[in-house]
């Protein structure tokens, strides 16, 4: 049988989750003579920079770092979905909180910014569940490769045992380690093209990609591909680069945080009538074209962007700023990192100075 994970970025509401997989376990046994669905429950998010880095680190979505209460949680969502019958798969991030869940885990991920770590391939060796260890970054196979010759491997190394005490951890070995490949940027699909035989239809194209970025590859694609529509996929929901990607060539712009039924709308808007433009695209062509003001050197900024601006400025956490913009948290990170990145500050301190200062809100 084809062995799929399937499920959210990431967890961040447990009756969502507990909503999603009851939906999941109706289809799971419709298809489960050919396929084999297992539910991507991520408790923990990998950041770059800062951000919300997931369930178990800070559950309650206000950065109380309630890091035991998120285990607790955490590991009673899992309680509950296997006695759903729902398999579940986890990135396996922080190299101690797998003893408080892996009995309850069937699949494990490590991403490709830990791939190449060592502690966590000698954590891997000892993980009671198949790990699939992701390409690199940039694309490259040889770090996962040299992973899964190591974690095959027996380790020894510092952890901690079931009494939460500090010890010295023995591992025999983990056979089941494999490669779960990962577009890494243009230049990967372009190799990728190189090799079938049929062009696919369409093809859901990310932006921030390293080596070669979605704008790169879609003026690629209008050169050697012509034929192949394209559909930005991105976190991004900055007018300008809508904009931009729609005069590259792209059919549609659609947000990573979409409903399933938006993404099966779009595609099969794009097949038969050759586009699919949502409400923020819409937006964007109505308002973005037109030249911006900016004589007073004040950025610009979109109605969600000033919207997010002026609930920063109330006492309202993260969270609650999410719900009352009926949008994900992760969403609200990237426009919280956005406003950082393009108003050049660091904190919502800073945030809320400017738009003081440039009288975006009203004391």
């Amino acid at each position: 049988r084809l062995f799929i994970v399937i499920g959210p970025c990431s967890i961040h509401d447990i009756e969502a989750a507990k909503d999603y997989a009851a939906r999941l376990k109706v289809l799971a046994d419709e298809v489960k003579d050919t396929i084999y669905l297992v539910m991507r429950v991520y408790f923990e998010k990998p950041r770059t920079t800062v951000g919300w880095k997931g369930l178990i680190n800070d559950p309650y979505l206000d950065d109380s770092f309630k890091i035991e209460d998120g285990l607790h949680i955490g590991r009673q969502l899992l309680r509950d979905l296997a006695e759903m019958g729902l398999p579940t798969a986890t990135e396996a991030l922080d190299p101690i909180s797998p003893q408080y869940l892996q009995d309850l885990i069937s699949w494990s991920a490590i991403g490709a910014r830990t791939t190449e770590s060592q502690t966590h391939r000698e954590m891997s060796s000892g993980l009671s569940s198949a790990v699939g260890f992701k390409n690199g970054t940039d694309g490259s196979l040889s770090v996962a490769i040299n992973a899964l010759q190591s974690v095959s491997s027996p380790h020894r190394f510092l952890g901690i045992n079931q009494q939460g005490q500090v010890s010295i951890v023995t591992t025999k070995g983990n056979p089941y380690g494999h490669v779960v490949l990962r577009g890494g940027n243009g230049n990967d699909l372009i190799n990728k093209l190189s090799t079938v035989t049929r062009d696919p239809d369409i093809i859901l194209l990310d932006i921030n990609m390293p080596v070669m970025n979605g704008f790169e590859t879609i003026n690629w694609l209008n050169e050697h591909k012509p034929d192949i529509k394209t559909i930005a996929l991105s976190m991004d929901d900055d007018e300008e680069t809508i904009i931009q990607m729609l005069k590259a060539g792209s059919k549609g712009y659609l947000l990573k945080d979409i409903h399933p039924d938006t993404l099966h709308s779009a595609l099969k808007e794009v097949v038969n009538k050759g586009h699919f433009y949502t409400d923020n695209v819409t937006s964007a062509l109505l308002s973005g074209f037109s030249k911006r003001d900016d004589e007073d050197g004040i950025a610009s900024f979109s109605e969600r962007e000033l919207e997010f601006m002026e609930l920063a400025c109330s006492d309202k956490t993260y969270k609650e700023i999410a719900s009352e913009m009926c949008l994900s948290p992760k969403t609200i990170d990237n426009y919280r990192d956005t406003l950082f990145k393009k108003l050049e500050v660091r904190s919502r301190i800073g945030l809320v100075l400017y738009a003081l200062k440039h009288k975006i809100v009203e004391t």
